[in-house]
């Protein structure tokens, strides 16, 4: 069965270069309620359409007014929950960590000057990582990541290093998920960088392969992991809210699979 990943807004404070905005061009909120939420949980719950596990994305979720209630309420339906965050809003977040499994952070640069290239956004870098050595004291093992896209300003030796040292600041163990997004052909000043070679450089400042296969290496470097995904992870289901008379739920090729109506 398919994981059920939850477009709860569509308003985000920063301004990634390769974000891909959920394939939307507006942002004006959604205007589902709570219910609603629970409804398409559990209805796709009961046809055996989706797992347990549970994504809430955005734009930025914690700019949601209700997110706290949201989260507790399908924590209490039995969903094991994710929350994919900028790691922006450092109080909100501390709220939502009682009722999820999984906290995801966008790290995409270690040092302001490489932060503010990606996010496009000044004065964050160092609330951002507030938020992560706060939050560091309360999550459990395995349940905090940092979501960062491969680029040449984050994957070379010199600039891992500077992640490094800003894990040596953790109180708790990091998963990281390095993963590929499409660059924009006019960013030319923001390249790619070979996963491969990404790997290598893990591997050089003491990292050990744990695993590998053709779409995920894992390298353990000190108490943290290093996930190196090659491709999008799969088996996934989209809600999207269309229009005040029902929803439409996409698979990963963004192919119809169910939808229904609120009349």
């Amino acid at each position: 069965m398919k994981e059920l990943r939850f477009v709860i807004n569509k308003k985000c404070n920063f301004d990634c270069y390769f974000c891909h905005q959920e394939f939307f061009t507006t942002q004006a909120d959604f205007d589902l309620s709570l219910d609603d939420y629970l409804f398409i949980y559990n209805s796709l719950r009961q046809a055996k359409q989706v797992n347990q596990l549970v994504t809430l994305t955005g734009g930025e979720p914690t700019l949601k007014r209700d997110l706290i209630t949201l989260l507790a309420k399908l924590h209490k339906q039995g969903a094991l929950l994710t929350l994919v965050s900028n790691g922006s809003n450092k109080e909100k977040i501390i709220k939502s960590l009682p009722y999820i499994d999984e906290l995801h952070i966008s790290l995409h640069g270690y040092n302001k000057t490489d932060f503010f290239r990606v996010t496009g956004v000044r004065n964050w870098f160092q609330k951002v990582i507030e938020t992560l050595l706060e939050i560091s004291k309360y999550v459990g093992e395995s349940q905090l990541f940092l979501n960062i896209v491969i680029l040449e300003i984050n994957s070379t030796k010199e600039k891992l290093l500077q992640l490094l040292s800003l894990l040596k600041m953790m109180k708790a163990p990091v998963q990281i998920q390095f993963l590929i997004e499409f660059i924009p052909k006019n960013c030319k000043d923001l390249l790619s960088y070979p996963a491969e070679a990404l790997i290598n450089n893990l591997k050089d400042l003491g990292g050990e392969i744990i695993t590998a296969s053709s779409s995920k290496t894992t390298v353990k470097i000190g108490p943290h992991r290093a996930h190196i995904l090659s491709k999008c992870k799969g088996n996934i289901m989209s809600a999207y809210f269309i229009n005040n008379h029902g929803y439409a739920f996409l698979d990963k090729t963004g192919v119809c699979q169910a939808s229904c109506r609120l009349n």
